[in-house]
């Protein structure tokens, strides 16, 4: 993976299986005035449904943050919909809920709640447990191992 020099610019990631995109991630630096404490924004995360529950979400929170270091960018937020299932992921992970809004989107009004962390170091451990544990737990899923997180440049 080529990083660019520049301490503020984004990263997109894509998740493939076999050629296919199956998922995506987006690293921004955080520009939100709600959590100023965090240097980095895990802006997007999305995998098709049948990636969901498999090791494709840690290891890629796992590579955006590794990123997010080596920018100099130790602490994150992450924004979630209120009614988002992941969201019990982020408590058990560690991170906080700081700040419960509702965001405009074409007129609609969308509830969201923005979480923080102070250590990406710690937390890529936690993502780094994670992994070994889902692998272990053996359920069934297809293994991830042969997947590959690779950087798309964005225009």
């Amino acid at each position: 993976m080529r990083r660019l020099g520049c301490k503020d610019i984004a990263r997109t990631w894509v998740l493939e299986d076999a050629g296919c995109i199956v998922g995506f991630a987006h690293l921004v630096p955080n520009t939100d005035p709600e959590i100023p404490a965090a240097d980095a924004e895990l802006h997007a995360c999305y995998f098709l449904p049948e990636y969901r529950g498999t090791t494709a979400g840690p290891k890629m929170m796992s590579v955006m943050l590794r990123y997010a270091l080596s920018n100099g960018w130790g602490t994150f937020c992450i924004w979630a919909w209120r009614d988002n299932p992941i969201r019990i992921t982020y408590r058990a992970l560690g991170l906080t809920p700081v700040v419960r809004r509702d965001r405009e989107l074409c007129g609609y009004s969308a509830p969201e709640v923005g979480y923080y962390h102070a250590d990406a170091t710690a937390m890529i451990e936690k993502l780094d447990n994670m992994v070994t544990q889902i692998e272990l737990r053996g359920d069934g899923r297809r293994s991830l191992r042969r997947f590959a997180v690779r950087h798309r440049p964005t225009a």
